[in-house]
């Protein structure tokens, strides 16, 4: 049984009026997944953009804990210096100067006890100096 183009015909319009709901529902789909390509390649564009900024946050916290680390040992060094300074202060300098607090307030205790007697001895000095002279002038005069 040949067909003629008559029922060819009736057979394409029969198709096209069948397949009319399925090419609309094909077209949207089509719409569908074009909008929703877009919208992926807007998040992958995101993601990678975001990507970006947590590489550079790890780099960043990378270094901040480097120089935390850094800070720590410095801080330790300095905690041991202070240490040493304190012992050192405690059982080497604070003794000393207490030694040599003391030799000098007894010092000036015996200076402020002789201070009256040095007064004394510069007059008697002077007494001494003015005898001397009139006992040197009487030697001349017998000589």
């Amino acid at each position: 049984m040949a067909l003629t183009n008559d029922d060819r015909l009736f057979i394409t319009q029969l198709f096209d009026i069948k397949l009319e709901p399925i090419k609309k529902d094909i077209d949207e789909l089509k719409e569908r997944v074009a909008s929703l390509e877009e919208r992926v390649a807007s998040l992958e564009e995101r993601i990678g953009s975001l990507e970006e900024r947590v590489g550079s946050l790890e780099e960043r916290v990378g270094s901040l804990e480097y120089r935390v680390s850094s800070l720590e040992n410095s801080m330790s060094s300095l905690r041991d210096d202070v240490n040493y300074l304190k012992f050192q202060n405690e059982n080497e300098i604070l003794p000393r100067l207490q030694n040599i607090e003391a030799c000098y307030v007894s010092t000036c205790e015996r200076y402020i006890d002789k201070a009256g007697k040095i007064d004394e001895i510069e007059q008697d000095v002077s007494v001494l100096k003015t005898v001397a002279a009139e006992h040197s002038r009487i030697l001349k005069n017998i000589s």
